[in-house]
């Protein structure tokens, strides 16, 4: 599954399955059941890598299995290409709100937080607002590029990562909602690292 243009494109062809676009209709009312980014016993999380662009993504999903792809509440992504940081991307909440909070009378020094399991947080610069139509259900999404590489990563470890979650605009992202979610969010950390190696001049 990757994120292009304002698309969200998920690997799973469900059209031949009766029981798979059921499962998929049903995650989808999941999701209009207002389901809170912060409601964390309802969210799963899943670690993916790119190779088209090449990018690494934790993406946040009130569905399991083949459904993820087409069902996901948010996603924090990083790709070699990009200068804004670390993304978050919204596609279930009050996008509109979000966007004019960032926006509208901040003079360009909106922040965002990165919670963390130990009770610390980390503040962290709002470097970019994206809005693209959302495809899939309507409205809009929201691409918030966040802080640098270096404050946002170094904060990251298996421990601090169990439950962390970002605040924006004041809404509770959560990115590690289940318990050994932090692995997760680490081995996405690394992999990010490691495209950023990559980037670096020879």
């Amino acid at each position: 599954m990757f994120y292009l243009d304002g698309y969200y494109y998920g690997p799973f062809d469900l059209k031949g399955s009766e029981k798979a676009m059921d499962d998929l209709n049903q995650c989808k009312l999941n999701l209009t059941k207002a389901v809170s980014p912060a409601d964390s016993e309802k969210l799963f999380s899943y670690f993916s890598e790119t190779d088209d662009p090449l990018g690494a993504s934790i993406t946040i999903s009130p569905c399991t299995g083949e459904e993820v792809g087409e069902c996901i509440s948010h996603s924090l992504s990083c790709e070699k290409a990009s200068r804004n940081g670390p993304e978050l991307a919204v596609i279930v909440g009050d996008v509109d709100k979000i966007v004019s909070s960032l926006v509208v009378g901040t003079g360009g020094n909106a922040k965002a937080q990165l919670k963390l399991a130990n009770g610390s947080s980390v503040d962290l610069r709002v470097n970019s607002v994206l809005v693209d139509p959302n495809a899939m259900n309507g409205g809009w999404v929201a691409t918030v590029g966040l802080g640098t590489i270096d404050d946002f990563f170094e904060a990251l470890n298996e421990k601090s990562s169990e439950g962390a979650s970002l605040i924006v605009a004041e809404q509770d992202f959560s990115l590690a909602p289940q318990k050994g979610d932090g692995r997760k969010l680490v081995a996405w950390k690394d992999a990010c690292i490691a495209l950023e190696a990559q980037s670096l001049p020879e």
